[in-house]
């Protein structure tokens, strides 16, 4: 049996839905145990999120975990986070719920994975449960946030950075290397990260993260550049170069549909131009959640601009434009 967490407030249960229905749904052949770490969600959620392993047989259950307790805690040393129950935010505190895994999950589950609620599983994800960490406490995929950012949060230039939208987790391993205490101890210093949990743990845990491929965390930026050295040219990341076949095949096949950010704007929002909305939406009216109606969103000025520039430059214009904009982003926000 395989295990897999979420984290979700009231907001995103909706999402958190949606996601483990395409979980199900796209490995038909493999038991699957859902732990979900739940802060506020409302008993209608919970109902619809309870009806879910009615319909699914290789789902043998979702344990519900009151994080209440661990959201209260973390919101005493960490600064400047909104705890929106706004769909907009990115989940508030609740998103560093799932670091404290180790503290509800039984020892009989050796490894599990972690998938944020804003994703679609689109293909067999079984692999992530049996691959090599090599020694390592947990398993991440390459970030295309600039090369520039790691400067605002004291990382080497040398070190990969991380998304850490999909966790493999080595139970044994993050134990033993006492994971937890180390980002709780640096939590406590109440230091504030632009991307917080995710700074955390490519911060604390750097050198003991192991990479898996694109496929299992396909973020939506990724739609916008065709390689690994458009990436690379954009953003300064070096790291992409020597896995360009991995974005490649990744690309004509993700397991694992990341939609972070607002690029093409999220696609459960009514006028999403993101090239999955389709594919979302087949999943979004066959749920619990059919009969809500999507809103719309209004896309920040500089996303529009984006899509304008995706949509109707050339390719290298549209490239060469990206890098632009990404100085001048980092020279007026973070002064560097």
């Amino acid at each position: 049996m395989y295990n897999v967490i979420y984290a979700c407030n009231d907001a995103y249960a909706k999402l958190a839905g949606i996601s483990i229905i395409s979980l199900l749904k796209n490995n038909p052949d493999s038991m699957f145990r859902v732990f979900l770490m739940s802060d506020k969600v409302c008993a209608e959620n919970i109902g619809k999120l309870k009806s879910i392993e009615n319909d699914f047989s290789n789902l043998s259950e979702i344990v519900f975990v009151d994080s209440e307790v661990i959201v209260s805690d973390i919101k005493n040393y960490v600064k400047g986070y909104d705890n929106s129950t706004d769909a907009l935010s990115g989940g508030g505190y609740t998103a560093y719920t799932r670091l404290f895994f180790e503290k509800f999950v039984p020892d009989d589950a050796e490894r599990i994975v972690y998938i944020d609620c804003d994703t679609l599983v689109a293909g067999n994800i079984t692999e992530l449960f049996s691959f090599d960490m090599g020694g390592n406490p947990v398993a991440m995929s390459y970030d295309c946030t600039n090369a520039k950012y790691k400067r605002v949060i004291n990382m080497p230039n040398d070190s990969p950075y991380f998304n850490s939208g999909v966790l493999v987790l080595d139970t044994k391993k993050w134990k033993e290397g006492e994971c937890l205490r180390l980002i709780l101890e640096e939590i406590h210093k109440g230091v504030s990260y632009p991307f917080v949990d995710q700074d955390f743990l490519n911060i604390c845990l750097r050198g003991k993260i192991a990479k898996y491929s694109f496929r299992y965390n396909f973020c939506s930026a990724f739609f916008l550049y065709k390689s690994a050295g458009a990436v690379s040219f954009i953003f300064g990341l070096k790291n992409f170069l020597p896995n360009k076949d991995d974005y490649r095949l990744s690309a004509k096949n993700p397991a694992i549909l990341h939609f972070n950010g607002n690029t093409f704007t999220r696609p459960w929002f009514k006028n999403s131009v993101h090239p999955m909305k389709k594919l979302y939406d087949s999943y979004y009216f066959a749920s619990p959640w059919k009969d809500e109606e999507q809103k719309d969103f209004k896309m920040p000025s500089v996303y529009k601009l984006q899509y304008i520039l995706w949509k109707f430059t050339p390719r290298f214009f549209f490239y060469l434009a990206s890098r632009i904009l990404q100085d001048i982003f980092f020279k007026i926000y973070y002064k560097i």
